[in-house]
């Protein structure tokens, strides 16, 4: 948590114009990162599907098997 709020006061002293390049870029990473995640998942519930490793089943099998 420290090293997280040196960051924090190192923005702090950036000039704003500075602070909006760094915002820009950090959420644009985090996207990216979101995005790659998002592939992954697909990708392996593509492979699950074409082998054969999923159940079907109504919405309301599925609430019962969630507990919701």
């Amino acid at each position: 948590m420290h090293q997280f709020n040196d960051l924090l006061e190192k923005v702090d002293e950036m000039p704003l114009e500075s602070q909006e390049m760094f915002v820009d870029i950090i959420q644009k990473r985090l996207n990216e990162k979101k995005r790659e995640k998002f592939i992954r998942e697909v990708h392996d519930s593509k492979i699950e599907y074409d082998s054969g490793k999923y159940q079907s089943g109504t919405s309301d099998e599925l609430f019962k098997a969630l507990d919701i």
